[in-house]
């Protein structure tokens, strides 16, 4: 029912891969046993990433969307969760296959990490992933911005921490939006969002 000409479809994927992992087994026991038991985490890896390719594989078949928005955090704040040496290990093989099959049929990867992704941003344009929704002011996004030209949106640049609690002001809000947009709209291939 919708109007394909007037509108863009997304398809949802939330609770990606690593996160999936961290959901059965509890976030440290994730991050050990990716260290201590490498075969035994590939191998739940490659059930968890068949999974999420059967569910791409019905959203971008049977909804045929424009985008997918794919959720997976892997960092905090501050630096990744694991290496980036394990993450090109563990995680982005599934990703290949993942976000493959969707750009292999013309659908764009929107992927959510409120995190600071700096070491794999070039990962992620290997990945097809078009705009890296969540990119937090404390990754360089004017040095990402250079580095990328143009090759993937970055969606995010605006503090959370500043603006997204009950005693932000109002103009304490415009300020924080302001110093996003003046900082990094010039760089362009830039959205001003919250996480």
């Amino acid at each position: 029912a919708v109007n394909r000409k007037e509108k863009l479809v997304m398809g949802f994927m939330g609770t990606g891969v690593f996160e999936q992992l961290h959901f059965l087994m509890g976030f440290e026991d994730t991050l050990m046993n990716m260290l201590a038991e490498p075969e035994a985490m590939m191998e739940l890896l490659d059930i968890v990433g068949e999974y999420r390719l059967t569910y791409i594989k019905l959203l971008v078949d049977n909804l045929k969307p424009d985008i997918i928005l794919s959720h997976d955090d892997w960092g905090s704040k501050n630096s990744m969760f694991m290496s980036p040496k394990i993450w090109r290990e563990m995680i982005k093989p599934q990703y290949e296959k993942i976000y493959g099959y969707a750009k292999e049929r013309g659908v764009m990867i929107l992927h959510h990490a409120d995190s600071f992704m700096e070491p794999i941003v070039e990962d992620m344009v290997d990945l097809g992933i078009d705009i890296w929704q969540g990119v937090l002011p404390q990754n360089d996004i004017v040095e990402l911005q250079r580095q990328l030209n143009g090759r993937m949106v970055l969606m995010g640049g605006i503090d959370a921490a500043i603006v997204d609690h009950r005693d932000a002001t109002e103009d304490v809000i415009r300020a924080e939006v302001r110093r996003a947009c003046s900082t990094y709209g010039p760089g362009g291939g830039f959205i001003p969002s919250l996480t």
